[in-house]
């Protein structure tokens, strides 16, 4: 998320592009309304904007979507980059609704089903975000939601320090299990095994990924083994220091976590075969792709390909006609 980058100032995309490309990441979160220029500084390094942080409230004497909003779905159109929605005061009678009452759950779920409806004609998927002391707290609550507003394009989010804040300790595998239909997005960083009631200070639940008791890579295994694919991130909000020394400390500790699921303690009996995606294009110049110099086309999903897969630029037809390529 950008909010491990700037020491509470926002850097220009450019400069926060390049910072993450250069550490390794594979992309970033942003929040607020980003311009089609932000979205593109990003796109030009190579990476992928994954989602876009909001927090919204909600009343039914003030019905229909924030004009933001309707100009920010179309905008986002063709980036496969996700709303990130964060459901925060909730009223109902001129009754602010305390955290979690599902009370409030027709007026959620209806909006939600105009902006899910609204995203889905520009090709856009809706994460429920999950956040302590919102109105949608608990991973549970944002389950709920998602079944009931049923689109789907419509899905939810773990976020480690939330989840710490409001769950504690406690086992997350079973709402995990849970969650597994409809999990978009996972984020982790380093932390401290707390008590709920009296877990007052974030820096022991928002840390580098290279420090803290509480299991990181044990999480991180419970979802592979649940079956999850989707992203997984760094959450930094508030953690005191130089950015390019957070975000270094915590690439160090996701490759150690990485290399843990290939050692023979963890490493699962099933053969573990390659993914192979075989894509054939007509008629598409060698520098038709954004990884090959294309400055006109922007094809972020496939330079991603290239950059974590294997490239091969060696090989020709020898033939006159575009036809033996085909084959």
């Amino acid at each position: 998320m950008d909010t491990a980058l700037g020491e509470g100032k926002k850097w220009p995309a450019a400069k926060q592009a390049a910072l993450i490309k250069e550490l390794g990441y594979d992309g970033f979160g942003a929040s607020g309304y980003p311009s089609d220029e932000f979205l593109a500084d990003f796109e030009k390094a190579g990476l992928k904007v994954y989602n876009v942080y909001l927090m919204l409230s909600f009343d039914p004497a003030k019905p229909g979507l924030d004009p933001r909003i309707k100009e920010l779905v179309p905008r986002l159109k063709g980036h496969d980059t996700a709303l990130w929605i964060a459901i925060n005061g909730l009223a109902l009678d001129q009754e602010k609704l305390k955290p979690s009452d599902p009370r409030g759950d027709a007026v959620v779920v209806s909006a939600l089903q105009e902006l899910a409806d609204l995203a889905q004609t520009n090709g856009v998927r809706i994460a429920l975000y999950p956040h302590v002391k919102f109105w949608a707290e608990r991973v549970s609550d944002t389950i709920r939601v998602a079944r009931k507003v049923n689109r789907p394009n419509v899905g939810v989010t773990l976020n480690l320090c939330h989840w710490l804040k409001v769950e504690g300790s406690r086992d997350p595998k079973p709402v995990l299990a849970e969650s597994m239909p409809l999990l978009q997005f996972v984020t982790i960083n380093g932390a401290d095994k707390v008590d709920p009631a009296t877990a007052t200070n974030w820096s022991r639940l928002i840390q580098p990924l290279d420090v803290g008791d509480y299991d990181v890579g044990a999480l991180v295994k419970t979802l592979r083994e649940l079956g999850y694919r989707g992203p997984i991130g760094f959450q930094g909000f508030g953690i005191k220091g130089d950015p390019r020394e957070i975000l270094q400390r915590t690439m160090n500790g996701w490759r150690r976590i990485q290399s843990q699921k290939d050692s023979p303690a963890s490493a699962s009996s099933i053969v573990a075969y390659p993914n192979i995606v075989f894509i054939l294009a007509d008629d598409l110049g060698w520098k038709d792709v954004g990884y090959a110099g294309s400055t006109f086309y922007r094809t972020p999903n496939i330079d991603r390909l290239a950059r974590e897969g294997m490239r091969f630029s060696q090989a020709y037809s020898a033939a006159c006609v575009c036809s033996p390529s085909r084959g």
